[in-house]
């Protein structure tokens, strides 16, 4: 009797890129709809929370990133990028693209403007839903570069943790202590999705908190991921 093939499916730079992409929007979508949920149901009908949000996440960069990082940017130096470039007024005084499109948006006019045909109130709601949604984003581009300059930081921790998971490995061989195919398998297929909830936690929480509290519990269960997959590792190398 033959033995079935058994293919292995293995994570390509493609899908790896393609994952991270649907992850991060699905983020960001996430927390839009969070935002609005919380808006009519649970905190003010303003944009108000959104923005003491943001403003607390830039508390927490002035406070304890305020340092270059070893890519040679910090994260408020990318914010202020996206806040000068969308936001402040241009070098000419006029408006720049997010205060012209929610003024053309909320306009109460007959002549112009998407809300033309509503009244004043519910274009102003909408305004305030359109700018809760642009806070949003900011938020979202201000956590994103700190987890992308956090990186190397996991990287490091995760090679260490390769690194004890390896040794441990070497030491159940040569006391020819049992293996298991099992926490192999599953270990390696743990460590990827546990790494994107952690982003995806840290993108859609719907207020501030503390980077460290999300990067440094990423980096240390990614580890600990990451050296139980070594240690059962089976093949030879």
């Amino acid at each position: 009797m033959a033995n079935d093939a058994v293919t292995d499916k293995r994570l390509t730079l493609f899908d790896f890129i393609t994952q991270s992409i649907l992850v991060l929007m699905f983020s960001l979508m996430m927390s839009i709809f969070i935002e609005w949920v919380g808006m009519a149901n649970y905190w003010d009908h303003s944009s108000s929370h959104a923005l003491q949000t943001l403003e607390g996440d830039l508390g927490y960069i002035n406070d304890d990133f305020t340092e270059e990082n070893i890519l040679g940017y910090r994260p408020i130096d990318i914010i202020d990028y996206f806040y000068s470039t969308f936001h402040q007024p241009n070098e000419d005084g006029s408006p720049s693209v997010v205060t012209r499109f929610v003024q053309y948006v909320t306009q109460s006019d007959y002549d112009g403007g998407l809300l033309g045909t509503m009244t004043n109130s519910t274009g102003v709601a909408i305004k305030e839903y359109i700018l809760a949604a642009l806070y949003v984003v900011l938020s979202f581009v201000l956590r994103l570069a700190i987890l992308t300059l956090s990186i190397p930081l996991v990287l490091v921790v995760v090679t260490v943790g390769l690194v004890d998971g390896l040794v441990f490995r070497d030491l159940r061989r040569w006391q020819n202590g049992q293996e298991s195919a099992f926490k192999y398998h599953y270990g390696k297929k743990l460590l990827l999705p546990s790494l994107f909830f952690s982003w995806f936690l840290y993108l859609s929480i719907p207020f501030s908190i503390n980077p460290s509290y999300i990067i440094v519990p990423m980096a240390i269960i990614s580890a600990y991921i990451t050296r139980e997959t070594a240690h059962w590792f089976k093949k030879y190398l």
